[in-house]
This record gives structure tokens, C-alpha cells and sequence, in this order.
């Protein structure tokens, strides 16, 4: 399974984003990142916990003589941490492949005579992971690993079909209400865009030519905020999933 993760995150990668100029590279590859990981990491969750949704399999996994907290610890760091740290490992040596590529290319003379205009490096750093931080999509992404596990073991039959589309129903429904609630705080002559859960968002008059502005929570209340939900909506899936693993060995 990890080797085939790996071959999908190197061609999928090396066609999308080290083909491109050196500019498009640097903004596009943790979107890369980002977008192969929010479909691999469910993929490689839902295929090791689905094993105790078979009654042969569960029964010879719950028998091992260990205590329920230290098979949900096993189920946890392969699921969760071994993927984060094979998807980070992988990722960072094709990063290192890509960016020797692109910064040893042999590009065209009118390709070059373009960069010159547009004053484009030829050459591009190594990725940077802190960038992450900046994307509002961090948060689905690490909600990421916690719904799947809690998803896969609640639902014992269709369970990737179900988890998907609770999944895209639940982040439906925290979208809009997040924009609802968001416009009830605002006064009515003002429209509310962009309103993406933990991150800030646009408001403008409803003139045409209003002006916009993009407004964030005054710190340190607004991380306070945003950490609280967070580790509260985390650690509530992650006790569903425990206590469905716990239903599977009563």
C-alpha cells in the first residue's frame, strides 16, 4: 500500500507541477500536497480500520493480549502517524528531485528571454512546510484522519461511500452556517464572502462598486477560538471511534 501511495504521489506530482516554470512550481506544489493528501489519507485510514468491520479479521485483532486503549493506540499511529510521516518523507524527497530539475533545466532561449521581462527566477528553495499554516484548508486537513477513523468504524457496511458524503454534507452545512452566523454580526447593507471555517473572511457593500474588505479575529482571541473548536471537534471524533472499537471487542 505505501509504495503504491508513493508511485501516485511521484507521477501525480512530477506531471502537475516540476513540468512548470519555476514560479508556478513554488505556488503550486503544497497545493499538490495538500489536494493528493486530502484523497490518499482517508484511502490508507479507511483500509486499516476497515479490517474490524470484518468479523474474522476483528476477532483476531481484538484477541491479541493487549488492552483496548493499547489496540486503539496501534490502530492510531498507523493510520495517523505513520501516514503523515511516509506522506511527509516521500513528499519531501521528490520535493528534492523536483526542485534539482527545475533548477538544472535546460530551458529555451525565448523562455528564457520571457523570465528576464518578467524578472522570474530560474531557481527555487526547497519546500517549506511552515507555508501550510497560511491555508485555511489546514483545518480539514487535520480533520482529516479523526472523521475517517470515527466514519469507518460507525458505519460497518458502505462505509466509504457513507463517510464521503457525510463528510461533504457536514462541510456544507459548517460553511454555510459559519457565513450565516458571520452576517447576523454585520450589519445588513454589507455581503459576506469567502467566509471558510478558522480563517477570516471578505465582507463588501452591495454597490457594485462598494469597497471590500477582509476582516480577521483580533488576537489572541481568534486563535483561542479557532484552537478550542478544533481540539474539541477532534477529540470528540476520536472518542466515537474509540468507543466503537470498543463495542467491536464486548
Amino acid at each position: 500500500m505505501v509504495g503504491v501511495l508513493f508511485v501516485i504521489l511521484a507521477v501525480s506530482l512530477s506531471l502537475m507541477v516540476y513540468k512548470n516554470p519555476p514560479n508556478s512550481v513554488e505556488s503550486s506544489r503544497l497545493i499538490g500536497f495538500l489536494g493528493l493528501s486530502l484523497v490518499l489519507w482517508p484511502l490508507f485510514t479507511h483500509q486499516i480500520a476497515a479490517d474490524y468491520n470484518n468479523r474474522d479479521q476483528a476477532l483476531s485483532a481484538l484477541m491479541l493480549p493487549a488492552s483496548l486503549f493499547e489496540k486503539w493506540l496501534v490502530l492510531w499511529v498507523v493510520s495517523g502517524l505513520g501516514f503523515v510521516l511516509c506522506f511527509f518523507s516521500f513528499f519531501t524527497l521528490i520535493d528534492a528531485i523536483g526542485t534539482y530539475y527545475v533548477n538544472h533545466r535546460d530551458w529555451p532561449q525565448a523562455t528564457l528571454d520571457y523570465f528576464t521581462q518578467r524578472h522570474i527566477s530560474r531557481t527555487i528553495d526547497r519546500v517549506d512546510f511552515t507555508e501550510l499554516r497560511k491555508t485555511p484548508i489546514w483545518a480539514v486537513w487535520l480533520m482529516l484522519h479523526p472523521f475517517t477513523l470515527a466514519a469507518t468504524l460507525l458505519f460497518r457496511k458502505y462505509t466509504l461511500a457513507i463517510g464521503v458524503f457525510v463528510g461533504i454534507l457536514l462541510f456544507g452545512a459548517v460553511f454555510t452556517l459559519n457565513q450565516y452566523y458571520v452576517q447576523l454580526m454585520l450589519d445588513e447593507s454589507v455581503t459576506v464572502n469567502n467566509v471558510f471555517p478558522f480563517a477570516g473572511f471578505g465582507v463588501m457593500k452591495e454597490t457594485a462598486s462598494g469597497p471590500f474588505h477582509y476582516l480577521t479575529l483580533p488576537q489572541p482571541i481568534g486563535n483561542i477560538i479557532r484552537w478550542t473548536v478544533g481540539i474539541a471537534a477532534v477529540g470528540l471524533l476520536y472518542a466515537v471511534a474509540y468507543f466503537r472499537l470498543k463495542e467491536r471487542e464486548v
